[in-house]
C-alpha cells in the first residue's frame, strides 16, 4: 500500500469509526461496509463525512461500488489525483 493510499484509508477509517461509535480498529479494511454493520443512513453519513473532509462531491453510490474501506480508498484516491487535491494538503485536515 502507497502511502497516499494508507493517509486516505486511515482518514476514512477514522470518520467510520467516529460515526459508528466504535473503536478504529475494529474497522477492518477487507470487511464490506454491510458487515461493520453500515446501514443506508449512517451510508449517507459517512458519504457526507468524506465530502466535508475531502471537499469533493461523494456519491452515495459509490459506498455500494466500493463496497470494503479498502476498495472505496483506492477509487477515492484515483479521484482525488484525477482533481488534483494532494494527500499531503489532507494531512492536516
Amino acid at each position: 500500500m502507497s502511502d497516499d493510499e494508507e493517509i486516505i484509508q486511515s482518514q476514512m477509517q477514522e470518520i467510520l469509526a467516529e460515526l459508528m461509535s466504535v473503536e478504529r480498529n475494529s474497522i477492518l479494511p477487507t470487511k464490506t461496509f454491510y458487515e461493520l454493520g453500515l446501514d443506508s443512513f449512517l451510508g449517507l453519513r459517512f458519504a457526507r463525512k468524506l465530502e466535508d473532509k475531502f471537499s469533493i462531491k461523494i456519491d452515495l453510490e459509490w459506498v455500494y461500488d466500493y463496497p470494503t474501506l479498502q476498495q472505496f480508498s483506492m477509487f477515492l484516491l484515483r479521484i482525488l489525483k484525477e482533481r488534483g487535491i494532494v494527500t499531503r494538503d489532507l494531512q492536516s485536515k
